[in-house]
């Protein structure tokens, strides 16, 4: 059932297509990417749990105390609803093992997941209206899409100005809860605009390698679900909130946006097919060079004793994100080694792998990796620049001992996890089951495999809050 734009304000057309799409109507690819991003964010979250501050930051949400509503991951317990989006978006995004899109770039499910089982809990604890499964995979279907609609229309200035693409999800989450709450499109209207109020957002703390990075997926997810609480009781927000003389657009990016890709194929099109899965937990810009390193070392038998020199070529953006910086060649935190291309090569050419475990404050400062990373040259090549896609093809070259030079070109689809290259439903449990060992509490074997069926036949259910019974 696919809307076009009408006399109506944009928003209103996505409010109305929001509220009135049907499960039916979704095509099957977006059904299956949806399933696979519970999933996935659900194992990111377990693995999450163990990250640092995580624990902490549970201890404080539950001790703030108030209406039991929504389900602590992980550490169980109930809270007021915001409450709980901020350490369980948090919680997902903790490893940067979340889902990434492909085209606008972004951290997405991290903050839409845990909210659709907030909103999914808090309707049945509090409004006695229960979320099938059918409904869920709906409502975030249409409010990743959304989200990924209003990061893609904004214009090449939106790269430029540090808000990240958490600057977008409230109205995204606030959207997607009107729908599940049964807002009509007034209601629903004033929630987005409510959320406008709490956008927020920026790309410093992960430049400069700050734990805040991993708080701004719980920060969008309170807002926007605070916005659902905040429109119950009475408070109106601005309807042209996109597109209005103090809007977003005008307001964060100069007026510099493209209104028509806000409704392109809306309907027909979904955004949220172009996440990619992640296969390591690290920044998204680093992985073509960890992939080509890999299967380079597999192809050569190259071992990392013998290297002399790797240098990799990419773009000014991802230079300036993982490339750029003494905190990048030397991190002595953990965001500045998962943002890292120096730390990331070297783990890969010593360990064979990059994983998990290979993110803690041990392995971080690990001699052998350290020394290793100083031998990687991380340059700009121009060209990659010309490349419209958020993640850019990367060079890699490696010079052994004796003079030895390897090469690969690796372009962004070639990665395992890329929609074009994507993780099956058996690898998705398979990284669950990689997830599982980090834990803050013990996660028995066989709840993968329930919850992995219950995901799968989520159509099948009722009430999906079924599902938090194996995580809280």
């Amino acid at each position: 059932m696919a809307v076009t734009k009408s006399k109506m304000a944009v928003t209103e057309v996505l409010a109305s297509h929001m509220l009135g799409f049907r499960y039916e109507d979704l095509p099957q690819q977006a059904i299956e990417v949806t399933k696979k991003t519970i999933l996935d964010t659900l194992a990111c979250a377990v693995a999450g749990s163990t990250a640092i501050v995580i624990e902490p930051l549970a201890e404080l949400v539950k001790g703030w105390g108030g209406k039991q509503e929504s389900t602590v991951l992980v550490y169980g317990g109930k809270v007021p609803a915001p409450a709980a989006a901020l350490i369980n978006c948090t919680m997902a995004r903790a490893l940067d093992f979340d889902d990434v899109h492909e085209s606008g770039g972004g951290h997405i499910n991290a903050t839409m997941v845990p909210s659709a089982l907030i909103i999914a809990e808090y309707s049945k604890t509090v409004k006695g209206r229960p979320i099938s499964g059918k409904e869920l995979i709906a409502a975030l279907a249409l409010g990743c899409d959304l989200f990924l609609r209003i990061r893609l229309a904004a214009g090449k200035t939106a790269s430029a100005t540090g808000w990240t693409s958490e600057t977008y999800a409230p109205i995204a989450v606030a959207a997607m809860g009107g729908r599940m709450l049964g807002f009509d499109r007034e209601k629903t209207l004033n929630a987005m605009g409510v959320a406008y109020c709490g956008c927020a957002g920026n790309v410093e703390c992960i430049v400069e390698g700050t734990l805040g990075g991993r708080l701004q997926q719980g920060l969008a997810g309170k807002a926007g679900i605070l916005s659902l609480n905040l429109t119950d009781i009475g408070f109106t927000g601005p309807a042209n909130l996109l597109e209005g003389k103090y809007g977003l657009y005008q307001l964060y990016w100069g007026g510099d946006y493209t209104p028509e890709r806000l409704v392109m194929e809306l309907g027909t099109r979904f955004e949220g097919n172009d996440v990619s899965i992640k296969p390591y937990p690290s920044c998204k810009y680093t992985h073509g060079s960890i992939w080509g390193v890999l299967r380079l070392v597999a192809e050569n038998g190259i071992k990392a004793s013998d290297v002399e020199k790797v240098t990799i070529s990419t773009s000014t953006r991802t230079y300036n994100i993982a490339g750029c910086g003494e905190n990048k060649i030397s991190p002595t935190t953990i965001p500045d080694a998962q943002f890292s291309y120096y730390f990331t090569i070297a783990s890969a050419l010593i360990r064979g792998h990059v994983t998990v475990e290979d993110f803690t404050e041990k392995a971080i400062n690990d001699p052998e990796v350290r020394a290793l990373a100083k031998k990687v040259n991380v340059v700009i090549d121009e060209e990659k620049d010309k490349v419209s896609l958020t993640v850019s093809p990367t060079d890699i070259e490696i010079v052994t001992r004796g003079g030895k030079v390897y090469r690969k070109h690796v372009e962004a689809d070639m990665v395992k996890g890329h929609p074009k290259n994507p993780l099956s439903r058996d690898e998705v449990v398979r990284k669950f089951r990689d997830c599982a060992p980090f834990s803050a509490r013990p996660f028995p074997a066989g709840n993968i495999d329930k919850i992995s069926q219950m995901v799968w036949d989520l159509e099948k259910i009722d009430d999906v809050t079924a599902l938090l019974g194996y995580f809280g």
